[in-house]
């Protein structure tokens, strides 16, 4: 289960950390605090009728995967993630299977 914080305990957990390690003040894109879903409804439908949903990021960036949990958590299903080969690659054998858990392929 995902555990989603308010937007104000985002950002005072972001200033606590500046202020603990350093670095430049504020946030550098205040978009990625927010994540709407548009379409959960009709997804939820798609599901009950037994149709395969895939859900493609339209601009891959490393925000993705919190915008698909977000919008499978809106819709209540699981989901698993296609994962570029690089994401396993640095990984210990622990890390791999970490992944796996949480729907990485």
């Amino acid at each position: 289960m995902i555990v989603w914080i308010t937007r104000a305990l985002a950002l005072a957990i972001h200033e606590r950390q500046l202020a603990t390690h350093g670095g430049g003040t504020g946030v550098r894109d205040e978009g990625l605090l927010d994540v709407q879903v548009f379409g959960a409804e009709r997804v939820r439908q798609l599901i009950a009728d037994n149709h395969a949903v895939l859900i493609t990021p339209n601009h891959s960036t490393h925000a993705d995967a919190y915008s698909i949990y977000a919008a499978a958590d809106s819709i209540g299903v699981p989901v698993y993630m296609m994962a570029a080969w690089q994401v396993f690659a640095d990984k210990s054998l622990f890390g791999r299977q970490v992944l796996r858990w949480h729907g990485c392929f």
